[in-house]
């Protein structure tokens, strides 16, 4: 059930009216926030892992993978929340390019990543992707 005060957008041509809220007006229209900070980064990666994580074996711990998947290749992020604490591990082409662990090493890393591979990793585009699939 859509939003109180939501227009549905395919009902736009015919009403002339648009979305209440802007953060639901920028998803319908397609539009993506021009930057994301790492506090909202953080709060969709969290959610992402809440909603779709896997045990791990013994249910000490607990995964996500997002898979960004390009002509030029497919980066995989993966999430882990184990005894030893969130652990971020991020595969190139199925070969392994870092473990870290924590999120201040997780951002640290994003500078790093967008210099190896540019034509995969766009922060903006990948977490703003991810929160749809919320």
């Amino acid at each position: 059930m859509p939003h109180k005060g939501w227009t549905a957008h395919r009902n736009k041509e015919m009403t002339g009216r648009t979305c209440a809220r802007p953060q639901v007006r920028a998803m319908v229209s397609g539009k993506r926030s021009k930057y994301m900070n790492n506090k909202q980064i953080q709060s969709i990666f969290e959610q992402f892992f809440e909603k779709y994580k896997k045990t791990e074996g013994d249910r000490s711990a607990w995964s996500a993978v997002w898979a960004e998947t390009a002509p030029d290749g497919i980066l995989e992020l993966n999430m882990t929340q184990c005894p030893r604490g969130t652990v971020f591990k991020i595969f190139v082409d199925k070969r392994k390019q870092a473990e870290l662990i924590g999120w201040d090493a997780f951002f640290e890393y994003f500078p790093k990543l967008q210099t190896e591979s540019p034509e995969l990793f766009n922060p903006q585009k990948i977490f703003s992707d991810m929160q749809s699939m919320l």
